[in-house]
């Protein structure tokens, strides 16, 4: 398969989200979806792209969008792993309107820990789990934003974003 660098996977999740959320609906419908961000704060996120580390390259990439699309969206934050090194993430803010601060506070009070490894499965599995993205009343999008693989046990197997997502 295709391996994609760091930066490469970063800028392309990126451009991924402005792409999609920039296409507008025609209809006059005041629908807002939810989207839950779903943040690698693995060790990881520590490395560096061109002198700056990846965590506050998401970040900044994270504040950019809440500042766009802020009042369009239900934006919530999920961070993994929770507390340490292959615990599944949880989320630190419930989606809903008016959380650009709430998660900017959240994404500050977690930095990436150097021993927190990448339960990305697990992780996307929580996602499904989470209430309210399985609401019928309005569209439930997740973004995952992340550098690596998953490196934490599932059923024994390595696991790659896209194949948790297959799931």
């Amino acid at each position: 398969g295709m391996t994609m660098s760091p930066k490469r996977t970063m800028v392309a999740v990126t451009v991924f989200a402005f792409s999609y959320l920039h296409v507008g609906r025609a209809e006059a419908v005041c629908e807002y979806p939810n989207l839950l961000l779903v943040l690698d704060a693995s060790g990881s996120m520590q490395g560096q792209i061109n002198g700056v580390d990846k965590w506050t390259l998401a970040k900044g990439a994270v504040t950019t969008m809440l500042n766009t699309y802020g009042a369009k969206l239900y934006f919530g934050l999920m961070m993994f792993p929770s507390t340490s090194q292959c615990t599944v993430g949880n989320v630190a803010v419930g989606v809903g309107p008016n959380t650009k601060n709430s998660i900017i506070t959240a994404m500050n009070n977690k930095p990436p820990l150097t021993n927190n490894w990448t339960p990305l499965a697990a992780s996307v599995d929580a996602v499904a789990a989470y209430a309210p993205m399985r609401t019928t009343t309005q569209r439930n999008f997740a973004l995952v934003i992340s550098d690596g693989t998953q490196d934490c046990g599932v059923s024994g197997e390595r696991l790659t974003p896209i194949d948790a997502v297959k799931r």
